[in-house]
């Protein structure tokens, strides 16, 4: 598949590496989820942390 436009941009399958931020993560079997540490969730999280903080600049 073709990028849209043609444009080029940074993609990854799986991961990825901020100079700035590492978020991470770890997987788990399905027979023992509770391990599992979600780095999505947690990029999630601090992301709408870093939205409220920005919030009061905003006003």
């Amino acid at each position: 598949m073709e990028p849209p436009g043609w444009v080029p941009y940074r993609a990854t399958k799986g991961s990825t590496t901020s100079a700035l931020l590492d978020i991470l993560g770890t997987s788990a079997h399905s027979s023992d989820p509770a391990s599992v540490v979600d780095a999505i969730l947690r990029a999630v999280c601090f992301l709408a942390a870093q939205e409220e903080y920005q919030k009061q600049f905003q006003r």
